[in-house]
């Protein structure tokens, strides 16, 4: 019966799975309204299927930048990457400088993973979040397949952060939270989240639809 938050800059990379239905995709716009409303973050947007963040696109080129080919968002991924190389510059010549967070969330990133021929989004992902904690940039990750191709050995353990939704197997919940339980889930935002801070939390998502959030945005 008590709220949870969980702050993104102590759990600094995330991943969501869940299938349709599950709340996964609640669970995504409860992070960008979260963001938008209380930090004026720029947020990075990526959505192969180009579904998910249509209610946003007045607000593109604004504080939110949005790519949804595998060519776009590898584009993405290496401006961010050179972000996070001038933000280290900059520290080393001012040590407590601030910067505004900067979060990118990717929907659907197996279905990147998978066009993936030369590994350069995979590399580029995980080379950045080995280093992008103290320059305030933070990834999300989400899908609806789990499969041990997508979420490999090197995106757990550079995504220490899980919160799993309804999954379609036990198999799914074990490569997502490393045990069985998610597959039990409820649906309809239904969770658990796993992270530093918490161990394996069941919690019930609050629901947030995108056209409520942009209404704040004008």
């Amino acid at each position: 019966g008590e709220k949870v938050w969980m702050d993104l800059a102590k759990n600094p990379h995330m991943i969501i799975s869940g299938t349709t239905g599950s709340g996964k995709s609640t669970a995504i716009h409860s992070i960008i309204a979260n963001l938008l409303n209380y930090h004026k973050a720029h947020l990075y947007l990526m959505d192969p299927k180009q579904i998910e963040f249509g209610a946003y696109e007045p607000h593109f080129q604004k504080n939110i930048s949005f790519a949804s080919s595998y060519a776009d968002c590898l584009d993405s991924l290496h401006s961010i990457f050179h972000l996070m190389e001038n933000r280290y510059a900059h520290l080393r010549d001012v040590p407590n400088h601030q910067f505004p967070p900067v979060v990118v969330i990717i929907d659907e990133f197996s279905d990147l993973i998978l066009q993936d021929q030369n590994n350069q989004f995979h590399t580029l992902l995980c080379r950045l979040a080995q280093k992008s904690r103290a320059a305030k940039i933070h990834l999300v990750l989400s899908t609806q397949r789990p499969s041990a191709t997508v979420i490999n050995g090197d995106i757990k353990a550079n995504f220490p952060t899980r919160l799993a939704c309804r999954v379609a197997s036990s198999i799914d919940s074990k490569i997502v939270l490393g045990k069985v339980g998610a597959e039990a889930l409820a649906g309809n935002g239904d969770a658990i989240l796993d992270g530093s801070i918490f161990q394996m939390e069941r919690l019930q998502l609050a629901y947030t639809q995108p056209s409520d959030i942009v209404k704040n945005l004008a």
